[in-house]
């Protein structure tokens, strides 16, 4: 009877070194786990957990001094290193994507709405402004007038269709900083970033057109002195204010913005494909026996020696 329980507990002990608990760990947990795999002197960040098909990943970089040194992506859930290239991929996508997504940026997104939103009030204030004017003039001068009602009009149009995009990315963010870190959210921002992109090359290409409507409605000034009251020159000093206005405002809100935005996904390719490098490295070091190996051996040789001796 003693042999008898003393086999089912040395079975039950093997079980429990073999087999990983289901239960995802938490961020303290993960650290530990993350420092097995660190090598002498580096120091390791760890990130998440982000989910992937409804499984959760914690992202780990590990570097010496200011220096990345290696990547690796752990199961949520038993800590295992992910070796499946698609998966690790696909975190890593999550982590550049979503890192950064916090309160701050949500109010800072918010804040940017308002902007694009009474840049669409301005905007919309000339076209009416130009609108006025219409009567006043015969008809190919009307023609040439109504061009600044239009361009100003569509101007108006892609700020509240870019405000509008970036309505739409509020409840994601926030559901993103609730904590549903997931790829599929990760996609969604990033489809929308492009609408944003698609957007602000629209607008470019309306800026360009105000500033030539903006030359064709002052030559129709010039044309015809005796409806207002501007001289030639002053008319030339509208024309050079307005455009240089537009030249800075296009520089702020549009050129730099899609400057920025091509930079930041050059930098996010060009991370993910070094993390990738960085990934396979590190998975080949880990790769070694090691502790929990050593264990399941040691447990497994006592069962085998006990069966031995049972024998005898």
């Amino acid at each position: 009877m003693k042999m008898k329980l003393l086999s089912i507990t040395l079975i039950l002990v093997l079980i429990l070194l073999i087999v990983p608990a289901s239960a995802a760990m938490t961020m303290t947990q993960a650290k530990e786990k993350a420092l097995e795999y660190a090598k002498n002197d580096e120091w390791r960040d760890v990130s998440g957990p982000y989910s992937y098909q409804s499984k959760s990943y914690y992202y780990v970089e590990y570097g010496k001094s200011y220096n990345a040194t290696g990547i690796l992506v752990l199961d949520a859930e038993t800590g295992d290193i992910i070796k499946d290239k698609n998966i690790a991929e696909k975190v890593a996508y999550t982590h550049y994507y979503l890192w950064n997504v916090t309160d701050k940026y949500i109010t800072d997104t918010e804040n940017a709405i308002d902007v694009y939103k009474l840049s669409a009030v301005v905007c919309r204030q000339k076209s009416d402004m130009f609108k006025s004017e219409l009567p006043a003039y015969k008809d190919a001068d009307r023609k040439k007038v109504e061009q600044s009602v239009n361009a100003y009009s569509e101007v108006a149009g892609l700020w509240d269709q870019k405000a509008s995009v970036m309505e739409e990315m509020i409840p994601i963010l926030k559901d993103i900083t609730s904590g549903n870190k997931s790829y599929e959210s990760a996609m969604i921002i990033t489809k929308k970033i492009d609408e944003f992109e698609k957007t602000l090359n629209s607008i470019s290409t309306a800026y360009d057109k105000i500033s030539e409507s903006t030359d064709i409605y002052c030559d129709v000034l010039i044309a015809n002195s005796n409806l207002h009251a501007m001289t030639n020159q002053q008319v030339e000093d509208y024309r050079t204010a307005t455009k240089t206005v537009l030249k800075q405002e296009k520089k702020q809100l549009i050129t730099e913005q899609l400057n920025l935005i091509e930079a930041e996904k050059k930098e996010m390719d060009e991370n993910i494909t070094r993390d990738m490098k960085f990934m396979d490295a590190r998975i080949e070091k880990a790769e070694t026996p090691g502790f929990g190996i050593v264990v399941a051996v040691s447990a497994l040789l006592i069962v085998g020696m006990f069966m031995r001796n049972r024998r005898k």
